[in-house]
């Protein structure tokens, strides 16, 4: 794990306004983009990593099996992934997939379609432990690729103050009734399943700044200053406090200028 120093936090804060590729359009705000390419040569093979990708591993993986979905689908009984998963093989992951409080309330039903929950439950029901499994996850997941994760907590985004010398792991979880309701049971509706939807870092960045590092498969590396994604929105989302970035975040982050 590395902590930025003040030097290179000063530095990011600074050349992520001068040394950016383009400005980007996200949720109404300019945001600085940095292309993912260094000196004419794609650093991803032609294209960018995923959020999850990126926040998880910085990019170094393009295993299909890696993606976290693998892992919520075998919260709720699918097979688990052979490797490459934190779903895989370990105890600390077998105790989140049997974890007998992350099991669907009773007359729940999750598969591929999603989770169908009884007309007569209440949606606060259903958002309690639709939260109780992100978060065990996301938990899981984090610490299965090397973050130590200090604590965790749900933040309505837009009221959301973070310390500024804090090292953050964020996660916004697609909430709310599935669009295509044909396949719900009788007598029930059909909800999203718990899910990531995008994940991003917020790290420190000198003298009470901090930005928020994100992608989306394909685009560049997005930065926000003094801000977070989707700032205005009353997302709930997914916070967790961590203690640095990977090593790879770092050394990308180097190659990029945006630490010197």
């Amino acid at each position: 794990m590395h902590q930025l120093t003040n030097d290179e936090q000063n530095a990011l804060y600074t050349r992520s306004a001068t040394n950016t590729g383009t400005i980007v359009t996200v949720a109404g705000a300019n945001v600085r983009a940095h292309p993912w390419v260094v000196f004419g040569a794609p650093m991803f093979q032609d294209t960018s990593p995923a959020c999850w990708n990126w926040t998880l591993m910085a990019g170094d993986s393009t295993a299909g099996t890696d993606d976290p979905s693998h892992g919520y689908d075998s919260v709720r009984g699918a097979p688990r992934p052979i490797a490459g998963c934190w779903a895989a093989g370990q105890a600390a992951s077998t105790a989140i997939i049997n974890d007998a409080n992350l099991r669907p309330p009773a007359g729940y039903t999750w598969n591929e379609h999603g989770v169908h929950v009884p007309n007569t439950s209440d949606v606060a029901t259903y958002r309690t432990w639709f939260n109780q499994v992100v978060q065990a996850v996301s938990v899981r997941e984090a610490t299965y690729h090397g973050y130590t994760v200090l604590n965790s907590t749900w933040v309505a985004l837009n009221t959301f103050v973070p310390v500024r010398t804090n090292y953050y792991v964020c996660m916004f979880p697609e909430f709310g009734l599935q669009y295509d309701q044909s396949y719900a049971l009788a007598n029930h509706r059909l909800y999203k399943p718990p899910m990531y939807d995008h994940w991003w870092l917020q790290v420190p960045a000198g003298a009470g700044h901090y930005v928020s590092l994100d992608t989306v498969t394909n685009n560049s590396l997005r930065i926000f200053r003094d801000s977070h994604i989707w700032a205005n929105q009353a997302h709930q989302v997914l916070v967790m406090n961590v203690n640095g970035i990977l090593d790879s975040h770092q050394a990308k982050l180097e190659v990029m200028g945006l630490l010197t």
